[in-house]
């Protein structure tokens, strides 16, 4: 994926009461500019296709919310507030590291780092949560590089978290990358038999997101280059355009992504039945990818069609937090309460993980 910095802006006018809410991977940061009086964003920046990690971190977020500033021209006096969702090792590297001026903001800018629930549900989870409206049945799932699940249920919340392939948020994917500027979310076939795909932005392409990848499986499966077992008889790379491609290896983490959360799923519904409302997050539900999940057997029809998903609301949660700091401490209060119900879950996965494997 090749390195770029891309900026949107939204509104010209602001007060002089703006917060900065981040949300940071591994391969992408996001910063949205939010003004706390008029309720609104007022403008957004991404910096992907570079490795973060603890170590650069807070560099690399000081860097490209100083940059994002300027392109904006967002005056340093106008950001009161910073927060951040990112995981568990940056999080903590952020708490120590992180400093307004290094960004040329006032000293007494507030900085907070969203907490995180355990060592896989990172605060990226925590404040996709801030955005659920909890109350008994309702369950909350983010798909990524880990399935976290949390379903309230018997008036406490219960949190289960497993560790998956990459496919669903496109860290584990050759060409992968997460639904943002540049990528290319949907890969279909016209009347005549020739391939076609889209790309955010109607630019240039920069790599593959998760909904493209399921796209491109469901179309190898449909013409017989894709068999039940997840093996390309002809091939061991599906070209999309001259650049991108989806591998073998990509399909069979798309394979086992989509057993291992067919299997939690199932799990999580034969102990509590199933949740009057669902609320998910990822990467793969940009575009159609709900569709193709679905039709991947990841989600019961009758599941299906009680979720509301969307992309960003890890970045919406954070906003949440920095509008309301007594919300902010409720959000705290629910995590810490939680119970871990992982272990209960797991007699059944494997069992379900193998049934579930095959297309």
């Amino acid at each position: 994926m090749t390195p770029y910095i891309h900026h949107e802006k939204y509104r010209e006018e602001f007060s002089m009461n703006v917060a900065v809410a981040c949300d940071i991977t591994p391969k992408m940061i996001s910063v949205v500019f939010y003004d706390l009086s008029l309720k609104r964003r007022i403008a957004k920046s991404i910096a992907a296709g570079q490795e973060t990690d603890c170590e650069n971190a807070a560099a690399a977020l000081a860097k490209l919310v100083f940059l994002s500033a300027r392109e904006h021209n967002i005056p340093a006096a106008a950001v009161r507030s910073i927060g951040c969702c990112a995981p568990i090792d940056i999080s903590g590297a952020l708490e120590e590291q992180l400093d307004p001026t290094d960004m040329f903001l006032r000293p007494d800018t507030k900085v907070d780092v969203i907490p995180f629930v355990s060592a896989y549900a990172d605060g990226r989870f925590s404040s996709f949560l801030a955005t659920v409206p909890f109350s008994e049945g309702v369950m909350a799932a983010e798909l990524g590089s880990t399935l976290n699940i949390g379903y309230f249920t018997g008036g406490r919340l219960c949190l289960a978290s497993f560790r998956l392939s990459g496919a669903f948020d496109g860290s584990g994917l050759e060409s992968g990358m997460a639904a943002e500027f540049g990528a290319i979310d949907q890969v279909n076939r016209d009347e005549y038999g020739t391939l076609c795909y889209s790309v955010i932005g109607d630019e240039d392409s920069c790599g593959i997101a998760p909904s493209a990848a399921l796209d491109a499986v469901t179309l190898m499966l449909g013409s017989g280059v894709l068999d039940n077992d997840g093996i390309m008889t002809d091939r061991d790379m599906f070209f999309i355009g001259e650049d991108y491609f989806i591998s073998q290896s990509d399909v069979r983490k798309v394979q086992s992504d989509k057993a291992g959360a067919a299997a939690a799923l199932q799990s999580i519904f034969n102990k509590y039945g199933m949740p009057e409302k669902l609320y998910l997050t990822g990467e793969v539900f940009f575009s159609n990818g709900m569709e193709r999940l679905t039709q991947l057997s990841v989600f019961p029809e009758v599941v299906a069609e009680k979720a509301h998903f969307g992309v960003g609301a890890s970045i919406q949660g954070v906003i949440r937090c920095l509008e309301d700091e007594s919300f902010r401490e409720e959000l705290e209060t629910l995590i810490m309460s939680a119970e871990d119900i992982t272990e209960a879950l797991s007699e059944d996965f494997d069992d379900l993980y193998i049934t579930n494997l095959t297309f």
